[in-house]
């Protein structure tokens, strides 16, 4: 049974990955208003206990260690089989239907390969409530100088 289900969604993130070129990932129509948050709206949803969604960082362990929001945990790239299998075994004991955010912040958001595998594979797995960050240029400028709150190290894998 386990050879199957990991048989099913190699193959799943397989295909999710081979749909995408870097170019399209985020193309601004990929994407409708409901699925985003925006950066100042988290940061807002963080501090109250009652509403904080389950945050995933989906991108590169460097960028992980060096800062991320309160809280997040480090799931790997969505850009790699590794990294959605490492997505699937984090929200395995997640309910469907509790809020998650994922977000990478590599590079500019119409470049980013990490986000939409990562969505796209939360969402196949039948998770509703999903939402991606939206930061449109990097972290820095959308969070950090801000002053929004950060955290440094490793809190999850």
């Amino acid at each position: 049974m386990r050879t199957i289900a990991r048989s099913t969604l190699l193959l799943s993130v397989s295909v999710l990955l081979s749909s995408f070129t870097a170019a399209q990932v985020n193309a601004p129509a990929s994407w409708q208003q409901v699925d985003l948050i925006q950066p100042a709206a988290l940061a807002v949803r963080i501090s109250d206990p009652k509403s904080k969604p389950v945050i995933f960082q989906v991108g590169f362990l460097e960028l992980y260690r060096a800062n991320h929001i309160p809280g997040a945990l480090f799931a790997g790239p969505g850009s790699s089989t590794a990294g959605l299998e490492a997505l699937n075994r984090a929200v395995a004991n997640i309910p469907k239907d509790r809020e998650i955010v994922i977000y990478c912040a590599c590079c500019p958001w119409t470049a980013c390969p990490n986000v939409r595998p990562a969505f796209d594979l939360l969402r196949n797995m039948g998770y509703t409530r999903v939402k991606a960050l939206m930061v449109a240029t990097n972290l820095q400028e959308e969070w950090v100088d801000k002053h929004y709150p950060m955290e440094t190290g490793v809190t999850g894998k």
